[in-house]
């Protein structure tokens, strides 16, 4: 659906700016963490089964894997909030 596509293009585009924002402020490079692994597992998992039209699980798989991308958004966005602001320079 439209509205998935445009969920997980804002996801990435928002940790593109913020962590590029971090990585000018910060001088470090920040790495994934294991919700953003775990997002990018369901979303190639979602693709999968909606390209082969598995239609038994195919909705399932994406309510679970937008819980798990909404989970992530939270993780990064915490993690910058928290070396921006929060770690002492």
């Amino acid at each position: 659906p439209l509205w998935y596509l445009v969920l997980l293009i804002v996801r990435d585009l928002a940790i593109l700016l913020l962590g590029t924002l971090l990585i000018s402020r910060t001088k470090s490079i920040p790495e994934s963490n294991w919700t953003g692994k775990v997002t990018v597992t369901a979303v190639a998992v979602v693709f999968i089964v909606f390209t082969l039209s598995i239609d038994v699980i195919k909705w399932l798989f994406l309510y679970i894997s937008v819980a798990i991308l909404l989970a992530s958004m939270v993780s990064y966005m915490q993690r910058f909030v928290r070396e921006m602001f929060l770690q002492k320079k």
